[in-house]
């Protein structure tokens, strides 16, 4: 793990100790609730691939978005995932809802990435939690 991730880890409570990247494979795909990404090319990608996780697979951005406006029915997680699904034609997104990819970057980058990627994982399980 870039030591720069792993200090933004580390800062907001998580351990990067023994973490890994892998690539996503149909077994993951096929078996997620919930597959969230970090840009539209990474989402158009996973559909285009795995076109039957296409109702589970949103960007963060979307996602947060999304369900924020579904979870205030009350409704369960798998159902503010479905009513998500059906809504994304709801939201326009754009380059500035994309989280960047800080590799190669500053760690003052790399800082605001993170504070970018907690900041939207809050709204999504706050959404989910409701």
């Amino acid at each position: 793990m870039d030591p720069d991730a792993a200090q933004q880890l580390r800062s907001h409570g998580g351990d990067p100790s023994g973490l890994h990247g892998e690539q996503i494979t149909r077994e993951h795909a096929a078996s997620a609730d919930l597959i969230l990404t970090m840009t539209r090319g990474q989402r158009d990608e996973l559909i285009r691939r795995y076109p039957f996780a296409m109702q589970r697979t949103f960007t963060m951005s979307e996602f947060a978005m999304l369900a924020e406006n579904q979870s205030m029915v009350g409704n369960s997680p798998k159902e503010v995932i479905l009513q998500s699904a059906r809504g994304r034609a709801q939201v326009r997104l754009s380059a500035a809802d994309d989280v960047p990819d800080p590799i190669d970057a500053s760690a003052k980058v790399h800082q605001s990435v993170g504070n970018q990627i907690v900041d939207l994982v809050l709204r999504i399980v706050r959404s989910l939690a409701d």
